[in-house]
């Protein structure tokens, strides 16, 4: 009898069932229970530099594992430093139609108290550099680039990237987190 009491002074003396209320949160709690049940939280195929620990592999239709996590350390930031760019993730995407092509995600992090510009970076793949920049761009938080590379064939491939100037270069306060690599396994 009291919980009669409850339910009509919390609806208002109503006795109407909220249907909508209960269809949205059902749709809602599916949906979630699916990505979890079925695993849809990864179907990208992403091999990520700062996470692969050498056991992931991508779900595209071809394969790419991670051989080795080579950064040169886990981004260390020096706190308060005027200028402070890291080499926050570098990831690779394969591509969809051509298994030896992939897209190369690089994102730059400004830590610093001060605007960066003028950024020039050298990227190094299976030992051919090349170097890309002054980018206009000035980086106030964040930049992320996009390179698009066609391999010439499968096996173990090597992408590094190093911050190599930008307009507080020579105060930059911790130049160990300029440089990012990323070895991986390219199957066909």
């Amino acid at each position: 009898m009291e919980i009669k009491n409850i339910l009509k002074s919390l609806g208002g003396g109503q006795s109407k069932f909220n249907w909508k209320v209960l269809a949205v949160f059902a749709a809602f709690f599916l949906v979630i229970g699916a990505v979890r049940i079925f695993g849809f939280e990864n179907t990208t195929g992403n091999i990520v530099a700062s996470s692969v620990t050498g056991s992931d592999a991508s779900q595209s239709a071809h394969k790419i594992t991670p051989v080795v996590e080579k950064t040169s350390s886990n981004p260390s930031v020096a706190s308060g430093a005027a200028n402070e760019l890291v080499l926050e993730d570098l990831y690779i995407i394969p591509d969809e139609t051509d298994p030896l092509k992939v897209q190369i995600k690089l994102a730059v992090k400004n830590y610093g108290s001060e605007s960066a510009g003028g950024l020039v970076l050298k990227r190094t793949i299976d030992g051919v550099e090349q170097e890309y920049g002054p980018y206009k761009a000035v980086i106030k938080k964040s930049m992320t680039r996009t390179y698009t590379k066609k391999f010439s064939g499968p096996g173990e491939h090597t992408i590094t990237f190093e911050i190599m100037d930008y307009s507080g270069f020579g105060k930059d306060a911790d130049k160990s987190n300029n440089i990012k690599t990323l070895t991986f396994n390219l199957e066909v």
